[in-house]
């Protein structure tokens, strides 16, 4: 089976931003409710991740950290398809050191389906070092992160676009297109901090 597995009427939304020099991403899944996604469809999902990071995520990161914009895709299609690139140049709005950009914050998301159950993650760099003591992620930094988040769910849980969960193996059987659950929570289960999973990309 291909390593492209897609997502019916998906789009997969990049966060792009600089720290240390080099790029680094988080990705985001979206559905267009109403069928396939359009330009304009990755035009507003893009749009509007750009400014729910701008207003919501980027202030609670390090000074050392710069949003650079969001990239979405048509994830219906393997790569190279439809794609639009947004730009940004916001830095984060907490004057302090970042930690390394393997260390994160790891926000998970409660689904509809099964009922309660948590389903992908989002690894959260650029922290402050100062959120941080040891491991040890500062409680009212991590409920700061969760209402952050809280916010995107409110901006996508509508009839147009919606913010999904997504897995592409179920009971350990590949799928030839990605489950999906509406998001309905969010969490930073762990009081620690997580190690990045996706590595820097370079340098741009």
């Amino acid at each position: 089976m291909s390593l492209f597995v897609p997502l019916e009427h998906g789009v997969q939304c990049e966060l792009l931003y600089h720290l240390g020099g080099r790029i680094l991403t988080n990705r985001l899944w979206f559905v267009v409710v109403a069928g396939d996604p359009t330009t304009a469809d990755l035009t507003a999902i893009g749009s509007g991740v750009r400014t729910w990071a701008t207003n919501e995520l980027v202030p609670l990161l390090s000074q050392d950290i710069r949003f650079i914009g969001t990239r979405t895709y048509d994830a219906t299609v393997a790569y190279p398809g439809p794609q639009v690139t947004l730009g940004a140049s916001v830095d984060g709005g907490i004057l302090d050191d970042s930690l390394s950009a393997n260390v994160a914050v790891k926000a998970s998301f409660k689904t509809e389906t099964p009922p309660g159950a948590f389903t992908n993650w989002n690894f959260i760099g650029g922290i402050p070092k100062s959120k941080v003591d040891l491991n040890t992620i500062d409680p009212s930094y991590a409920s700061d992160i969760r209402f952050a988040y809280g916010v995107l769910l409110d901006v996508f849980s509508l009839f147009v676009y919606r913010w999904e969960a997504t897995t592409a193996v179920v009971d350990s059987v590949p799928l030839t297109t990605r489950d999906h659950h509406r998001i309905d929570d969010i969490f930073v289960r762990s009081p620690y901090v997580s190690q990045r999973r996706t590595r820097l990309n370079n340098p741009a």
